[in-house]
């Protein structure tokens, strides 16, 4: 097995996740847009959260949390979730201890042996399978309009006609669903381009 203290800094950047492998060291007070997955690869760290410091092995830490870490030394693995029913079904990980349990163990695997993005996305999708939920068909029809730019100047009522609901129910739907309004489902799915453009090689100011 190859020491991951000896290993540089990578990231992996798939359509459904990003993964940073590193020894963080400290890191200030700040929050992430996507909900996080830390998972000491070389030992635990410590996370704030509120007022208090935590020491952890893995730590999940939902989008828009405020935390800061003191690694140390401790190559720490932080996977990003970019899909929303990933995301989702983490969201209450105390429903489902052993897929967070199971992931944990995949993001440590998946670290230590440095084998690049597409093994990360093939064991990880294989992993969450399980812990996710069927999406109803009209909400993956408007999560797919929105990933391929037709839907993105369109209002929600707009939007909502093409699948056949008021923008009302639109909304109640995205919220028992997924469990964000449609603005952030909007901007999620723009930030979703962003990943993919640069996983497809291109330059940061293109992407």
């Amino acid at each position: 097995m190859v020491s991951v203290l000896r290993q540089p800094c990578r990231i992996d950047i798939a359509d459904s996740f990003t993964l940073a492998v590193c020894p963080l060291g400290e890191v200030s007070d700040h929050a992430h847009a996507a909900p996080a997955l830390l998972v000491g690869l070389s030992g635990a760290f410590h996370i704030q959260l509120g007022r208090r410091w935590y020491r952890r092995s893995f730590q999940l830490v939902p989008a828009g949390t405020r935390h800061a870490l003191d690694c140390g030394v401790t190559v720490v693995a932080v996977l990003y979730i970019l899909d929303l029913q990933w995301a989702r079904a983490l969201a209450a990980p105390e429903r489902d201890a052993a897929a967070l349990s199971t992931l944990v163990g995949l993001v440590r695997r998946i670290g230590v042996e440095a084998r690049g993005a597409s093994f990360a996305a093939e064991v990880l999708q294989r992993s969450t399978a399980a812990a996710t939920t069927p999406l109803d068909p009209r909400i993956r029809r408007v999560m797919a309009d929105l990933r391929s730019g037709f839907a993105d100047r369109l209002s929600i009522d707009e939007i909502a006609e093409e699948v056949g609901l008021s923008g009302s129910r639109l909304m109640h739907l995205l919220q028992s669903e997924l469990g964000i309004p449609f603005r952030r489902l909007r901007n999620w799915e723009r930030m979703r381009a962003v990943v993919r453009e640069r996983a497809d090689g291109s330059n940061l100011t293109t992407a």
